[in-house]
């Protein structure tokens, strides 16, 4: 780099320096760092040989550019420790760079080029004026006037108006001294200052070492009176008030009621609602009309709970109600009917019939609970009223059924379960069997065979008669399974369910006995409430109308005939019972039946079908009961 681009480097870098060190104070310069100045001074050459052309030389000298360095064309100084620096932030002593506000002295000699400092006495001075007049800015200080004065008391002043003490700078008001730290001098009369402050006496005043402004001309005491406007008021029990909206009575600030109307009030006698804007007295005394109330005998009440009035003599507040004290009482909040005589309510409940109930030292409602094992209160399960082991059986949310807990596992078909349901005393599978027996007779139920097509006419019959052999050649051979039985279970015919093993072990297919001892087990409290159910011409508005009350969740499986075709599935549930019809029909066996309509067969009817050849075709559905 030629010595032309190295003196502009400089000039930059001085301009800089200088228009910072003009702003600033010298005590809190803050100096480039050594990286800073390396950086900027980098490409500066730094090959030996003494440079003594025109263009090279530094204020019109020759330097040793492999030893020194030229300073914005001014000044040549050595390098330190071979590197460039800036001679007016840093300084060069013993070879090693020093910042130059901390160290302004070398050996008793500048090692920089700030202008307006000196250094002597190894101390760094400033100058005042433009005469080599320098000062110690530790001690001294150099006044508008260009003259070095010492400190007083550590801080500077202003001479002659200002003197200095005793160590206390002092001024003159009146022609007489002052000291200017604590007074001030306001037409030509010294005042002590306020929050160490001077204030203009004709608008403000001084109480307490706090400045505040003046009452229409007037000074007053703070800790007495306030100002509103440009008039003085009294402190209401030490506080101010808004004197438009509100008065002052016995220390204490109320709002002005109906300003135009009633203005100021005694609030011993009255009390102002501001919501509305009126006076409220009680027998002489006020009152809050939102949280009390006037009782015709001119006394004042408190509401129940601050929003319910009552009636004294026959009513009474408990928490935020009332109660009337001939009927009820009050405990710990809660209000109670009496029942005869006076109880405890946490451990007796009073029913309608005025008996008290108890279990376990537990109120209990006969109404919805059952006491279990006299120490358990149980809730009855919706709308049954059946005694239930909770260890046992559970009720669940939204079905009326007391079901048994774990249900029913079937130990021969790979522990398939089912759900089970208590009613009355019987234990009852809550869907239908679905087990391929062994024998491979049980089936799925194929579909309704549809014949609707055929004309009544005098071919009817010979139609009816292709429709239903097209039906039967139309349906698998075997028990395959298909989605049929995984909703409604499979379908037996007698002789597999008269083995005696057609339920799981510790359940038996029922007597009609069975069937018909729940009270009472028609056809509509037994249906599912569900759409699988058809909704035939006449049975208006009864789809899925089932009540299932016991949670048996009765479905329409339909069945298998006579004719060897299925049929009735979404009209008719079939299940065999094992009882034996009489006499009159040896050989029969009877069938529950539920149809789509509870008005159709009576509900719940029963029918007797041959045990014979004539029936051996007939497939039912199966449903089983637990052993006692």
């Amino acid at each position: 780099m030629s010595n032309s681009l190295v003196k502009a480097a400089f000039a930059v870098l001085s301009s800089a320096i200088i228009l910072f060190l003009a702003c600033s104070d010298y005590s809190t310069l803050n100096f480039p760092s050594q990286a800073e100045v390396n950086q900027r001074y980098s490409g500066l050459s730094s090959s030996g040989g003494v440079v003594c052309d025109d263009e090279s030389k530094c204020a019109g000298r020759c330097y040793d550019q492999a030893t020194q360095f030229c300073y914005n064309d001014i000044s040549i100084h050595n390098k330190c420790n071979g590197g460039f620096y800036n001679p007016e932030s840093s300084i060069c002593c013993s070879n090693e760079l020093k910042n130059a506000s901390e160290y302004g002295c070398c050996n008793n000699e500048n090692s920089y080029l700030l202008a307006g400092y000196i250094c002597k006495n190894n101390k760094v001075l400033t100058k005042c004026g433009e005469e080599d007049l320098y000062y110690d800015p530790q001690i001294q200080f150099c006044t508008e006037n260009k003259q070095v004065l010492t400190l007083c008391g550590g801080n500077s002043y202003e001479p002659p108006e200002q003197k200095c003490i005793d160590n206390v700078i002092t001024g003159t008001c009146g022609g007489q001294p002052i000291n200017s730290q604590t007074h001030f001098c306001f037409g030509g009369t010294p005042y002590p200052k306020c929050e160490s402050k001077s204030y203009d006496l004709t608008i403000k005043f001084c109480s307490g070492n706090k400045i505040y402004d003046r009452c229409g001309n007037n000074d007053y005491d703070p800790t007495k009176k306030f100002c509103s406007g440009t008039t003085l008021h009294d402190l209401c029990g030490g506080n101010k008030y808004n004197t438009e909206s509100e008065f002052c009575s016995g220390n204490s600030v109320y709002p002005l009621c109906e300003v135009n109307e009633y203005g100021e009030y005694d609030p011993s006698v009255f009390f102002c609602q501001i919501s509305d804007g009126k006076l409220y007295s009680c027998g002489g005394k006020a009152y809050n009309p939102a949280t009390q109330f006037c009782h015709t005998d001119d006394t004042i009440k408190d509401k129940c709970g601050g929003t319910v009035a009552w009636t004294p003599g026959t009513e009474e507040c408990c928490g935020s109600d009332k109660y009337t004290v001939s009927t009820h009482f009050c405990l710990s909040g809660n209000i109670y009917r009496f029942c005869g005589t006076t109880y405890d309510p946490l451990t007796q409940y009073c029913h309608t019939d005025n008996e008290l109930y108890s279990c376990g030292n537990k109120p209990l409602n006969p109404d919805k609970q059952f006491c279990y094992g006299n120490s358990t209160v149980i809730n009855f399960c919706n709308t049954r009223n059946e005694i239930y082991d909770p260890s046992k059986y559970e009720c669940k949310t939204g079905s009326y059924g007391i079901f048994l807990k774990g249900g029913i596992t079937d130990t021969r078909d790979n522990n398939k379960k089912y759900n089970a349901v208590l009613i009355g005393t019987q234990i009852w599978m809550a869907e239908n069997l679905n087990y391929k027996t062994p024998d491979g007779k049980s089936r799925c139920h194929q579909g309704n065979c549809d014949c609707t097509s055929c004309p009544k006419d005098e071919n009817y019959n010979e139609c009816l008669g292709k429709c239903k052999k097209n039906c039967i050649a139309s349906y698998p051979s075997g028990d395959a399974d298909n989605a049929n039985c995984g909703i409604y279970g499979r379908l037996y015919s007698w002789e597999t369910v008269n083995t005696g093993n057609i339920c799981p072990s510790g359940w038996h297919l029922p007597s009609n006995a069975e069937w018909f001892s729940s009270s009472p087990p028609m056809g509509t409290n037994l249906k599912a409430n569900s759409d699988l159910w058809n909704n035939w011409n006449d049975c208006s508005n009864m789809r899925g109308s089932g009540n299932d009350i016991y949670g048996f969740a009765a479905l329409p499986g339909g069945g298998y005939y006579r004719n060897e075709t299925f049929g009735s599935i979404g009209d008719v549930a079939f299940w065999w019972s094992s009882t034996v019809c009489t006499s009159s029909n040896s050989g029969y066996v009877y069938r529950t039946d539920i149809y789509t309509c509870s008005t159709n067969g009576a509900g719940l009817p029963s029918y007797c079908y041959s045990a014979g050849n004539s029936d051996a075709a007939l497939l039912s559905s199966v449903r089983c009961v637990k052993d006692n």
